[in-house]
């Protein structure tokens, strides 16, 4: 059975950006439930990972923008989640190591 629309290059970019930005907000999501249960949210979590995505984005590169791009990210963990900013790195961290686990078995590069 053919589909109503045609799928080209731009409908696979969307529904890649879309699949990656909802597994990437499921996994944020996943380690604010694991170090604060309470405040865990998935739309708290698909806004943090948008956000994270057009601050890497911004700041990709060399190594010092890097790092300028993590911290402003762990920023936006502790912001959005209202929590200090041990709980914010230990949200980030859990969603890395969650994202590469992921990442490997959907066999999506680097989700986070």
């Amino acid at each position: 059975m053919a589909l109503p629309f045609p799928i080209g290059s731009e409908m696979s970019q969307i529904v890649y950006f879309l699949v990656v930005w909802l597994v990437s907000s499921f996994v944020l999501w996943l380690s604010a439930k694991i170090f604060v249960p309470d405040k865990a949210s998935f739309p708290i979590a698909a806004v943090a990972a948008i956000v994270g995505a057009a601050v890497f984005s911004l700041f990709s590169g060399r190594l010092l923008y890097t790092l300028v791009a993590l911290i402003l990210w762990i920023f936006i963990l502790k912001s959005l989640f209202n929590v200090g900013w041990g709980r914010s790195f230990l949200i980030a961290l859990g969603a890395w190591i969650l994202g590469t686990i992921v990442g490997w078995i959907l066999g999506i590069p680097m989700i986070f």
